[in-house]
């Protein structure tokens, strides 16, 4: 089994910007069958965050319970050290204003990244400009 986290292009299309394969292991779940429901019907249970849908097997009735296996994620079991353990740092507002600061990009800087960003995309696009500047032409050439 595979997560995916997804991101897009230039273009503005869906990619798979990360793929991890996630290791699967069986798990047996005691479920009690809801009253409502009957032999071969789905049952909803939720283990950890995730939902499972399972049937209820033969000769179980409302009210009993029935072992069930289902595949989850496995969880990781060698924890490292520096894992375990989480640091908290604290930062007066001096120190905080200072790196404010440098994260500031300069207005020229965006403008032109700005700037550049749409001429790629109205270069893209040139058949559609032709068209926006020579039909009003043409109908004022059709209207004289």
């Amino acid at each position: 089994t595979f997560t995916v986290k997804w991101g897009t292009d230039e273009d503005g299309k869906l990619i798979p910007a990360d793929v991890q394969e996630v290791e699967m292991e069986d798990q047996e779940v005691l479920v009690s069958c809801p009253p409502e429901v009957r032999t071969g019907q789905p049952v909803m249970i939720k283990v950890g965050i995730q939902n499972f849908q399972v049937p209820v097997p033969d000769g179980v009735g409302p009210g009993q319970q029935f072992r069930v296996q289902i595949k989850v994620p496995r969880l990781r079991r060698n924890v490292s050290r520096e894992d375990a353990t989480t640091s908290q740092v604290m930062f007066t507002r001096d120190e905080i204003r200072a790196r404010v600061e440098k994260l500031h990009t300069p207005f020229t800087t965006q403008a032109n990244a700005l700037f550049r960003k749409n001429l790629s995309f109205q270069y893209k696009r040139w058949v559609t400009n032709c068209c926006l500047v020579l039909v009003p032409l043409f109908v004022l050439a059709l209207v004289f």
